[in-house]
C-alpha cells in the first residue's frame, strides 16, 4: 500500500528542470499522475480535495482511456502499435542508477492480477519531449506522428468531459484509466490561491 499527500497550487513555476506540471497554472497538457516516476511507483489512483477554487479557469478535463483506445484501434491502429513501445520520460531531476529519465510504455496492460486485461495510460507529452532530449535520442518520425494522433484524441470534443471545480469537492480517480488536465487559471488577488489537495495512492 502507499499514500502521498500533496497541496496542488500555483508556485511560481515552469516546465523546466524540477518543476512539475501540478506547479504551474498553465493548461492543456492532458496527463496521468507520477509520470516521472518509474511504472512500479506510479499511483493507481488519485484523490483531490478542492480547498479554494480560483478567479477564473482552472475547469477539469478528464478523458477515457478505453474510450480513446478504440478510436485509435479504428482510426490509426499501426500508430497505436507505436504508443505500446518505449519512451522516455523524464524524471524531473531525480535520478535512478546515474540517469535523468525512466523509460516505459505509453499504453500498458493492467488489471492481470484480478484475472482480466484492462488499457492502462501513463502520459505528459512535454515529459516525454524532455526525456528523450535527456536520454539523447531524439524521437523519430513515427513516433511524433502518434503522439500527434494521441493528442487529438485527447482534446477531441467527443471524448472531453469538461467541468468546474466546486470548493468542498471530493474527486476520486483510476490514474491508469482516465486522463485528466486543466484549463489554464488566474488566483484571486492576495494571498488566497486556487488549492487542491491530491491524494496517490496504489495497491501497484
Amino acid at each position: 500500500d502507499y499514500l502521498e499527500i500533496k497541496s496542488v497550487s500555483y508556485k511560481g513555476g515552469d516546465f523546466s528542470k524540477r518543476w512539475r506540471y501540478s506547479d504551474g497554472r498553465e493548461g492543456g497538457d492532458m496527463h496521468t499522475d507520477g509520470v516521472e516516476r518509474p511504472p512500479k511507483f506510479t499511483p493507481k489512483y488519485f484523490g483531490l480535495i478542492v480547498r479554494n477554487i480560483s478567479q477564473s479557469g482552472g475547469k477539469s478535463w478528464l478523458v477515457s482511456v478505453p474510450q480513446i483506445y478504440l478510436r485509435l484501434q479504428k482510426s490509426v491502429p499501426k500508430l497505436l502499435e507505436v504508443l505500446h513501445a518505449d519512451f522516455c520520460f523524464s524524471l524531473k531531476g531525480d535520478k535512478i542508477d546515474g540517469k535523468e529519465f525512466t523509460t516505459k510504455p505509453i499504453f500498458f496492460k493492467s488489471g492481470e492480477k484480478d484475472g482480466f486485461d484492462t488499457i492502462g495510460v501513463q502520459y505528459l507529452r512535454h515529459y516525454i519531449h524532455q526525456g528523450h532530449e535527456l536520454a539523447k535520442k531524439p524521437l523519430t518520425d513515427i513516433q511524433l506522428k502518434a503522439l500527434d494522433a494521441f493528442d487529438r484524441e485527447l482534446l477531441h470534443p467527443d471524448n472531453l468531459l469538461v467541468s468546474d471545480y466546486i470548493k468542498g469537492g471530493i474527486y476520486f480517480i483510476n490514474n491508469y484509466h482516465t486522463i485528466h488536465g486543466r484549463s489554464s487559471f488566474e488566483d484571486y488577488p492576495g494571498d488566497v490561491k486556487r488549492e487542491l489537495i491530491r491524494v496517490w495512492t496504489g495497491p501497484f
